[in-house]
């Protein structure tokens, strides 16, 4: 799997599948919470689509459990038992060092790299001014579509 790095500003998140979809029937309300948490995070992260706290010997490592549970505010039983219930359903996979893998991330979330080129690029259509915030930057842009005047 290709690990594409770079934190990103927003995950993808499909709207049909999301309100009818196999997580909707499959999933308790808490574990669909965990599920968008654990895109966020992944999205969060240092290495695309992994849940990890940092790398050692060329190994992605995971966080601790209690930790993990700690910072999405569940408790470490219900976490436990949701990522086994997501490697079931084959949404996650987790490494032999705790690093959890979202399955299919490039494929699902691909818009956000595609797109990137357009974000910094892109000039308003002919008389239109924007003001709006560069998602790849903290600081709000106010000339044209994030294009500095010169």
């Amino acid at each position: 799997m290709a690990i594409l790095h770079g934190r990103r500003q927003w995950v993808k998140l499909w709207v049909n599948e999301w309100l009818d979809g196999t997580c909707r029937f499959e999933m308790t309300s808490e574990q669909r919470g965990l599920w968008a948490d654990l895109l966020a995070l992944a999205g969060a992260s240092r290495h695309a689509g992994v849940i990890a706290s940092g790398e050692t010997n060329g190994k992605l490592v995971g966080f601790p459990l209690d930790y993990l549970a700690a910072v999405l505010r569940v408790k470490e039983d219900t976490l436990r038992a949701s990522l086994e219930l997501f490697k079931e359903q084959e949404r996650v996979s987790v490494s032999e060092t705790g690093a959890i893998y979202i399955t299919n991330w490039a494929k699902y979330q691909s818009e956000y790299q595609r797109q990137k080129k357009y974000r910094k690029n892109e000039a308003p259509p002919q008389g239109e001014e924007s003001t709006k915030l560069n998602l790849d930057s903290e600081e709000p842009v106010s000339e044209g579509w994030g294009i500095k005047s010169q």
